[in-house]
Formats: C-alpha cells, sequence, structure tokens
C-alpha cells in the first residue's frame, strides 16, 4: 500500500481558501476559466497525469454540488486513470465545511490510508460536521426575495439577524436576534457552547467576511475557556459573500455523538 504523503489535495480555484494555506498544504488547484465554464475534461486528464506518473494519488475536495459540471468532468477525468488513483469529495457547497474538510485531510497525509481511504473518512466525518451561521437578516429576505421590499428594510431598521444551520447537506434556518452586533454575536456563541461537551477538540473553523476583529475576538474566548486547541479564522471573499452576505460570519465544527468530558464555558 503507498503511503498517504504521496497524496496531492486539489480544490477549486473560487474556494476563498488563504493562499497561506495552498502554499503550506500544498494545494493543487482545479481552474476555471468563467463563471460559467467548467474546465473540460482533457485540462483535468491532462492536470492529473504527471502527477500519477510519479505515483502519487490526488484527492479533490470539491466546493462545488455533485450536479455541478466541474464535479462531473472531475468524476470523468478520474475514470481515465486506473482505479482509486483519484477520488472526490463533496465538500458540501459550503466553505467553511471545505475549509475544516481540508484541514482534517492534510492530518492524514502521514497516515498509512490511501486516497479512497481518506475520501470515504471524509465522507462519514461530513455526517458529523455542523455549520452554524450568523447572517443579516436584511441580506436573508434580499437574496429570496430579489427586492428590496417592507419586510427588507425593517430587518435593516431593527438591526435583525438570523441564524443558519447547515446539517448532512441541508439548510436550517435558526433563531432571529434583535440588537447591536457584539451582543448578537456573544449571543449566538453561548448557544453553540451549550454543545461543548460534544464539539470535537482538535478543530473549529471560523470564516467571516468583512468582521476580522469580531471573528478574532471569538477566536481568541474559545481558546482561553474550552479545551478546543485549533481556532482557524478564514476572511471568507466573493464566494462567501455571495453565500452568506457581507459583514457575517459562520463556525464549522465537528459535533460528536457522545459526549466529551469538560467544564461549560460562561460569557459575561
Amino acid at each position: 500500500m503507498r503511503k498517504i504523503s504521496r497524496v496531492r489535495i486539489f480544490i477549486d480555484s473560487y474556494t476563498d481558501l488563504p493562499k497561506g494555506w495552498i502554499k503550506k498544504y500544498n494545494l493543487g488547484i482545479i481552474p476555471s476559466y468563467k463563471v460559467s465554464q467548467a474546465p473540460q475534461l482533457n485540462d483535468l486528464v491532462q492536470m492529473f497525469s504527471p502527477i500519477i506518473s510519479k505515483g502519487k494519488d490526488i484527492l479533490y475536495i470539491s466546493v462545488l454540488p455533485k450536479q455541478c459540471s466541474t464535479y462531473q468532468t472531475a468524476l470523468l477525468a478520474a475514470n481515465e486513470f486506473p482505479e482509486s488513483r483519484v477520488s472526490i469529495v463533496d465538500s458540501i457547497n459550503v466553505l467553511p465545511i471545505l475549509a475544516l474538510s481540508v484541514v482534517l485531510a492534510t492530518q492524514k497525509l502521514n497516515e498509512a490510508m490511501s486516497s479512497l481511504n481518506i475520501a470515504d473518512w471524509l465522507k462519514t466525518v461530513h455526517q458529523e460536521i455542523k455549520l452554524d451561521a450568523l447572517i443579516n437578516n436584511s441580506h436573508y429576505h434580499y437574496k429570496n426575495r430579489k427586492e428590496i421590499n417592507f419586510r427588507y428594510l425593517l430587518c435593516r431598521m431593527f438591526r435583525t439577524r438570523r441564524t443558519l444551520h447547515v446539517n448532512n447537506g441541508y439548510l436550517f434556518l435558526g433563531m432571529k436576534y434583535i440588537g447591536r452586533k457584539n451582543n448578537i454575536a456573544k449571543r449566538f456563541l453561548k448557544k453553540l457552547l451549550t454543545d461543548i461537551h460534544r464539539i470535537d477538540h482538535d478543530h473549529l473553523i471560523i470564516v467571516h467576511t468583512f468582521e476580522e476583529e469580531l471573528a478574532r475576538w471569538m477566536q481568541k474566548f474559545i481558546l482561553a475557556e474550552t479545551n478546543i486547541r485549533e481556532v482557524l479564522v478564514v476572511e471568507g471573499g466573493v464566494l462567501t459573500c455571495n453565500q452568506l452576505g457581507s459583514h457575517n460570519f459562520a463556525i464549522s465544527y465537528i459535533l460528536n455523538s457522545s459526549p466529551l468530558s469538560m467544564s461549560s464555558p460562561k460569557l459575561s
């Protein structure tokens, strides 16, 4: 069995991951020539071939949905190589889940697992990955109604925010909050950390759009008041702004089925 250190991880070109991550983890990039134009089959075959010929496997973690042409083209490209040399994982079309998937996958590079084993493992882990987002309620109404209406204006006036949750690829609407941004963020974090006994202690991802100060405060608090060992902050770009809107944030983490032993943090 080939050692997993020979696996090369690929992501999409517009995933908003920091450039430092791409260099640190030696991530390959699946290009997108235009917003509506996916790479051709021959493009991916030519991209993968030199890597495969050197004895390396490929693990493509896609931020695109399975029905997207890029994802389907990657499946066709995988069939051009020996079985299990190219493995593909869907990250449910959400950047925070992609970011956490990349971190988890890179930690498997030193273990004796094939790229197919890692892909299967990630698919299982995705069932436990949760995403909680806090967005401007005005953005939610604007994105869904395609017009600035009376409800949109009320949300702007009263500074209403809404929580969104992603579980097993399904989107759920959560609580509404009214008030100042920092106070809402504290209440949001307090509710999230009620599950601290089940949240995995290894990694937690905070993705924000133009909320660096607030995201860093949340990172500092979680590291100081919980046993979570790594809290990474990622600044979202165009893709994240399109999904969440500006001045919003989302937190991605693994929620274990059984509780862990630790004390609960308290927010002042």
